[in-house]
């Protein structure tokens, strides 16, 4: 019997009514790339932390073995059995990179990070997406 792991994203009171369902998925893996993808984009922190910063703490604690889960802030996991979903049909592209920058050869430069995230070239490019839809 397979476990679901639902991720929600939360206030910082962690109120279950203003929760939203960010992810279901029954691989850990999975689930750790979307909380780093999380983590990266500024909508979780870890230990306090967000953005490049956090996302390095989390990684380093991650590879080291620790309960990263414990330390998740504006969010939350819930376990549940797998007898109705398998694995989502998509995920958010953030995700798959933060799945990439996961491995353990990865050498990733949280101010470098931040930097391009925040860069004006990555604003356009949100507002064309916007615009555009899916026609890019």
């Amino acid at each position: 019997m397979d476990t679901l792991y639902l991720l929600y994203s939360c206030n910082e009171w962690c109120e279950l009514s203003k929760a939203s369902l960010t992810l279901i998925t029954s691989d850990k893996e999975t689930l750790h790339a979307a909380i780093g993808g999380e983590i990266l984009t500024g909508n979780m922190e870890y230990l306090g932390e967000s953005g490049g910063k956090g996302f390095a703490e989390y990684k380093k604690d991650y590879l080291a073995g620790k309960d990263v889960l414990r330390e998740l802030q504006y969010g939350f996991i819930k376990e549940m059995d797998n007898a109705l979903l398998d694995e989502p049909d998509t995920v958010q592209d953030y995700y798959t990179a933060a799945s990439e920058f996961l491995a353990a050869d990865f050498h990733f430069d949280p101010a470098a990070f931040d930097k391009a995230y925040n860069s004006d070239d990555m604003e356009r490019d949100n507002e064309l997406d916007e615009e555009y839809g899916d026609e890019i």
